[in-house]
Formats: structure tokens, sequence, C-alpha cells
């Protein structure tokens, strides 16, 4: 459950606001007050995430959103020469979409895809098929398939311990429920409980160990509240599954994988030598987002805002 002030509130309509911060870790951390503190108003987490169907382990697993839907394709190898796809649809209430008309293309094939509970649907194609568009009532959904993918759970296990041993950053990220509602927002996080934002055209916080401030613009007061303290930096992301690696060269390398705990679909740019993301984007239930990571290490003064309440 997420607790925001009613400043925080008056930012985006309700609605927006449920979608954005009900689940979505960095954000939910910082709208989330201490457990014991009043609130005025109180997010709903999306409904029924628990229910969606994932597909089976051990796939190379992709993700994009398609209007007011997230669409993750699931492949692995299967007998004669097939490739074996899960199609999972997100809906924007957080439940998996069932009831849709799905079908897959690729390998000069198109097949309609067979529906196995909430939100899941699986179909076959050719296993030399490289580009699958995946059909929502009609509506091309692409997915490149790499050629040849490498097992990258230790990558993964790098790039947590790398964000978790930064002593700072900035993450510039965008995040949409549709295509029609989304924000830009800044965040600088300094170690080991310290942290601001500023959403673009809207609310501001800082918060420093158990204490935050929040205003709905710049033009209103802070208002000081009690915070939960947080253990910064972290990763988005809190569970790892299928992790593959994707595509690399000298300088980066990128990795896909899943969090059944969201559940949310990730693909992840990082530095080959450092293991430090400088891309995250995430496909979940009504929650998109591309988050851009830089100036990791360099000095961030976080301070109480000046005549705050």
């Amino acid at each position: 459950m997420t607790v925001v002030t009613r400043r925080s509130r008056a930012v985006l309509p309700f609605a927006v606001i449920a979608a954005l911060a009900a689940s979505l870790p960095l954000l939910a951390l910082a709208l989330r007050s201490h457990p014991g503190q009043p609130s005025s108003a109180t997010v709903p987490a999306p409904k029924a995430t628990a229910g969606v169907r994932l597909p089976p382990r051990g796939g190379l697993v992709l993700a994009r959103e398609s209007g007011r839907l997230g669409v993750a394709l699931s492949a692995r190898p299967a007998l004669g020469r097939r490739l074996a796809l899960t199609v999972t649809l997100l809906g924007p209430d957080g439940s998996g979409a069932s009831g849709r008309r799905v079908s897959v293309q690729g390998g000069g094939r198109r097949v309609e895809a067979t529906p196995c509970r909430a939100g899941c649907y699986e179909a076959s194609l050719p296993s030399a098929a490289r580009r699958v568009v995946v059909l929502v009532a009609g509506r091309p959904v692409p997915f490149e398939l790499p050629e040849r993918t490498l097992p990258a759970a230790a990558l993964v296990h790098r790039m947590d311990s790398a964000i978790r041993r930064a002593r700072s950053l900035v993450i510039d990220e965008r995040l949409a429920s549709s295509p029609t509602h989304a924000i830009q927002a800044r965040f600088a996080v300094a170690a080991p409980n310290r942290l601001t934002y500023r959403i673009a055209g809207g609310a501001q916080a800082v918060v420093i160990g158990g204490r935050r401030w929040d205003r709905a613009s710049t033009r209103e007061q802070w208002v000081r509240s009690s915070q939960t303290p947080l253990r910064l930096p972290a990763p988005t992301w809190t569970a790892v599954r299928d992790a593959r690696l994707v595509a690399a060269d000298r300088r980066a390398f990128t990795v896909t994988f899943l969090d059944p705990a969201i559940p949310a679909w990730f693909t992840v740019r990082a530095d080959r030598r450092t293991f430090r993301p400088a891309e995250v984007r995430m496909v979940a239930a009504a929650h998109f987002m591309r988050d851009r990571y830089s100036r990791y290490d360099v000095p961030i003064q976080i301070r109480p805002p000046s005549r705050a309440g």
C-alpha cells in the first residue's frame, strides 16, 4: 500500500498517481510515508498482479508497451526445430488481459495463439524466426530475437552489487501508464539514506533518514513528515528470473530478465568494466519506465530545504 500526502496527490489526477506510484520500487519508496503516520490519501496497488500467469522458466524474455497494455514475450527452443512462444498481456488494472485475440508471426508463418489462463497465450513458430510479431487484436508488437544469448544471472548480480556500492548517482526517469499519461522526474540519491526528486512541472521531495519534506510545486510551502529510512542506492528490481545476455560490445552489455515479484520485465544496458547500469527499461502493468543512470559517485549534497515546515 502506498501513501501520499494531499499535496503530492494534487500533482496528477488520482488515477494516474495510482497507476504510476503503486508498485514501482524507486518512485514508491520516494512517495511512501512512515507506516505509523496519518495520511490524507491512500493509493491502491494494482489489482491481481499475482494472478497473471507467468511464462515457463528458461526462456528469453522481452517486453514492450502497446497502448495501455504491457506485452511480454518468452521464447524457448522446442522439439522439431520449433520455437515455443508464450505471450503475456498485462492490463492497466494490474491483472492479466485475457479474452484477447492474439496471434504471432515470424519465419514466414502466422499462427493463432492459444489462451493459457490469466493474460497468457501460447504458440510456436519455426526456430529460424528472428523477428517475431505479436498481434493483439490485429495491432502489431514486434520483437527482435538475438541469434545467440547466454545465461546472465551472474551479470545481474554484479550490477546489483555495483549499484549498492555506489556513494551517489542521478536517475532521470520517464514513467508512463499509457501513451497519454506520463511524467518526467529526476532523482538524486546519496548513500546511505538520502534522496531528492523533482517531477517536471510538479512535486518535489527531500528524504533524509527518517525525515522527509514534500511540496506539490515550487509555489507552495514544504510540508515535513516522518519517513521509513531507506537503504540507498538500490536496484529497481527485487528478484531475477530468466536473465540472458542479449548484446555486448567493447563498452557495454545488455541483459533482459523477469522480476516475478512485481511482476516486471527488464532490459538493462550496463558498463562492461564497472557493471554499473546506464539505462534501465521496465514493462509492468500500467508502468512503462525508462531510467537513465549517471553521475555515479559524484558528491551530492542533500540537505533539508530552506524555510521547511
